[in-house]
């Protein structure tokens, strides 16, 4: 509509300049007729009597000036009805030179005043006023046009406006339209590039988190293939295993790292990862192999990792060295079944024994023995020598009879009391036992530069 009601206007003040650049052609070569016939007329009337060469000239200058005038007017009109008007005109003024030319023919020696009260010579007034008049009609013909064609301009003029205003209106709603449009895809766009910043940025935190988590863990943490491949370990998992870096532990098989006699348990809770049966696992004790073929306990527990589609990719495996705990857990065991000073069993461990050997040979005839036993004159010794020499007696005590080597127990009870456990023995067996231990006992102590007797 804008581009329509731009032509609009466009063509409508093109014609309009067009018809008004015509019109003033015509009226202009009209007034130009009107002109030479004036000056014929005055020629006529003022210088005719005088009937000079040089009234002559100027009579006929007019009366050529008059047809080229006519001419010229007859060139510059295109239009039908404005030619048959003109061609009214143009009989009118020859008719008047006609008439011109023939008076100054006739009435050359005539004066000034005998001209003017001529009949005949009164009749050039009509005839001018009839050129006049045809001239006027032509004017009011042209200005009525003129006035038409201002007219139908102003109604385009007004329609193109019309059109050119309602296409900038439509315009400018597609423009305001396109613009939300634009505007609302733009700030899409934007909050989709947020988001996907903001995705990627937690996605890169979430990677520097994992990263920093397994990093920082204490424990070894070791990720392998299907294969068994490791394709990744933390530092940590580089100094449990004994290994320089990381990268030394890359591309090696994971059951290579797990003791042979804990290989069959770590491939089987592997299976049942892999096959999701049993995805994310309780925590095993197994033993793991260092570098320098050394072995430790350890605690494991894996999780089975999966791609998109939920097939598993792999296994990652957590390792916690408790050697340690081990160890102190065996010491608190043997702490709470051994005689700290003696190293043999106490109370509690030789109760232990007796009722295992009392449930094992509960259907069998064959007899046991327990030997109960003290030392004749310990307080004296804590008292004279002192209880650091006491413990020492006792130490050696302890010594002579696990040297005897002929009993099942042999445990420290408490204080000076000693007892010895037999099994698979007779009477007369345990007699024998009995009599070698007292000579054993007997025997005398020397103990920081001191001999001690023991009853």
């Amino acid at each position: 509509l804008w581009f329509i009601g731009n032509r609009s206007l466009t063509g409508v003040l093109g014609n309009t300049r067009q018809i008004a650049l015509q019109q003033d052609r015509t009226v202009g070569a009209i007034v130009e007729v009107r002109h030479g016939i004036s000056e014929q007329a005055v020629d006529l009337y003022t210088y005719l009597p005088s009937s000079t060469p040089r009234d002559r000239l100027r009579f006929r200058r007019a009366r050529r000036d008059t047809l080229a005038a006519l001419s010229r007017a007859s060139q510059v009109i295109n239009d039908r009805g404005e030619l048959r008007q003109l061609s009214a005109v143009r009989v009118r003024a020859k008719s008047w030179m006609r008439w011109a030319d023939g008076e100054m023919e006739l009435r050359r020696s005539e004066t000034s005043a005998t001209l003017m009260a001529s009949p005949a010579f009164r009749q050039g007034g009509p005839l001018i006023r009839a050129v006049w008049s045809a001239s006027q009609d032509m004017f009011g013909e042209l200005a009525a046009d003129r006035r038409g064609a201002f007219s139908a301009s102003t109604a385009i003029f007004s329609l193109g406006s019309w059109l050119l205003v309602a296409g900038m209106a439509i315009c400018f709603v597609l423009i305001t339209a396109l613009g939300g449009v634009s505007l609302r895809l733009i700030k899409k766009e934007e909050a989709e590039t947020a988001h996907a910043r903001r995705a990627e940025e937690a996605a890169r935190n979430q990677g520097e988190l994992y990263r920093t988590l397994v990093d920082t863990s204490p424990d070894a943490i070791v990720m392998f293939d299907t294969q068994g491949t490791i394709t990744m370990a933390s530092a940590i998992a580089a100094v449990v295993f004994g290994y320089d870096t990381v990268l030394d532990m890359v591309g090696l098989h994971a059951m290579d790292m797990v003791a042979v006699r804990d290989r069959d348990r770590a491939t089987e809770m592997t299976t049942r990862r892999l096959s999701l049966e049993e995805p994310i696992g309780r925590n095993v004790e197994l033993r793991f192999i260092r570098r320098d073929g050394t072995e430790f306990d350890g605690e494991a527990s894996s999780v089975a990792r999966v791609d998109d589609a939920g097939r598993p990719v792999g296994i990652t495996r957590v390792v916690r060295d408790v050697s340690e705990r081990k160890e102190l857990e065996q010491r608190f065991k043997y702490q709470a079944t051994h005689d700290e000073l003696t190293g043999l069993g106490n109370r509690a461990f030789m109760m232990a024994r007796m009722d295992q050997a009392v449930k094992l040979f509960a259907a069998s005839t064959t007899p046991a023995a327990l030997l109960l036993l003290d030392i004749d004159r310990f307080k004296d010794v804590n008292d004279t020598l002192g209880h650091s020499v006491g413990d020492l007696v006792l130490r050696d005590v302890a010594t002579r009879l696990e040297r005897l080597a002929f009993s099942d127990t042999c445990a420290r009870l408490g204080g000076d009391e000693f007892a010895l456990f037999f099994t698979e023995t007779t009477s007369k067996g345990a007699a024998v036992a009995a009599g070698r231990v007292l000579e054993t006992l007997r025997k005398p102590y020397v103990i920081k530069g001191a001999i001690v007797n023991l009853g």
